[in-house]
């Protein structure tokens, strides 16, 4: 009776792990661009600049034949040196030259949303960084956000520490 109670119990515990192993990697919870850490401790300046350092580039990864989803989700990646947000995963250098490998992918394309990712990189082209909150937050929408939604615009002192910590 002791052997089929144990049995029976293994097996729970067997069958339980395994459903909860699938559901938690299911859920890209261990992709170095979707990486997640705890900031609830964590000042808002700390939270901040919350992000992972594997997931950081000053390459686009783009090329002609990039998706508007690859684009989009490059332009967003942009935004987070500039945005104040409680999570951010994975970062690409804002940069001339990145924004310009953004536009010339948007213009070999056809995209539905060029005109606005246009509009955008044309500002940004202009050092003019009033809205990337703004900009961050219809990049995030576009890709469904429910967590990181920028609060507003990182300090030139912020932004310096970020690119410090991050980039060099």
């Amino acid at each position: 009776m002791k052997k089929w109670l144990i049995i029976i119990i293994s097996g729970f515990v067997i069958i339980s792990g395994g459903w909860f192993t699938a559901s938690y990697l299911s859920d890209d919870s261990l992709s170095a661009f979707n990486h997640r850490d705890d900031t609830s401790n964590k000042t808002s300046k700390e939270a901040s600049l919350d992000v992972d350092t594997a997931a950081y580039t000053e390459n686009t990864g783009l090329s002609p034949e990039s998706t508007q989803s690859k684009v989009i989700d490059v332009m967003h990646k942009m935004t987070h040196q500039k945005v104040k947000a409680s999570e951010k995963w994975g970062s690409v250098r804002m940069t001339e030259q990145a924004i310009e490998e953004v536009r010339k992918t948007i213009e070999n394309n056809q995209f539905e949303h060029e005109e606005e990712l246009l509009a955008i990189l044309d500002k940004w082209s202009k050092g003019d960084f009033s809205n990337v909150d703004n900009d961050h937050n219809y990049f995030w929408s576009l890709q469904n956000g429910t967590i990181g939604k920028a609060t507003g615009i990182l300090s030139p002192e912020e932004e310096a520490a970020f690119i410090e910590k991050y980039f060099e």
